[in-house]
């Protein structure tokens, strides 16, 4: 019997991620500042990741209350993120790179893959409840 994961599991993820983003992107910030504070690439990627790491963490705190509501909000996240590490995949293998450049991106599209199917099916149990 495989393991199911519960709301607060769920949550977990979208907290870690969101915290793990927002340091990457003030990381990336910071450093792109210091390194070359004319790059703007670096800059646009660390706005990114702390608007992606803010929505994950404001969906994990609420998750709850989104899946009694709505997990429009949710579900609209995971596909936006989805869709840039998809593109960031595109543009690492348009630009030359293999290998470690390509695991990121990929490993972001499996887990927001893996966390889409959760939320659909909790969303599911919770409209069975009501």
């Amino acid at each position: 019997m495989a393991m199911k994961e519960t709301v607060f599991s769920i949550r977990a993820y979208f907290d870690v991620i969101g915290v793990f983003s927002i340091f990457f992107g003030l990381s990336a910030i910071i450093i792109g500042f210091i390194e070359s504070p004319l790059d703007m690439a670096v800059f646009i990627y660390g706005g990114f990741a702390l608007g992606i790491g803010t929505s994950y963490l404001y969906a994990g705190i609420r998750l709850p209350t989104l899946l009694q509501t709505s997990t429009k909000f949710v579900r609209t996240l995971l596909y936006f993120t989805g869709f840039i590490y998809l593109i960031s995949a595109v543009i690492a293998l348009m630009l030359g790179f293999y290998g470690k450049d390509l695991i990121m991106p990929s490993v972001g599209v499996l887990i927001n893959w893996y966390l889409l199917l959760n939320v659909k099916r909790l969303e599911e149990e919770h409209r069975i409840e009501k």
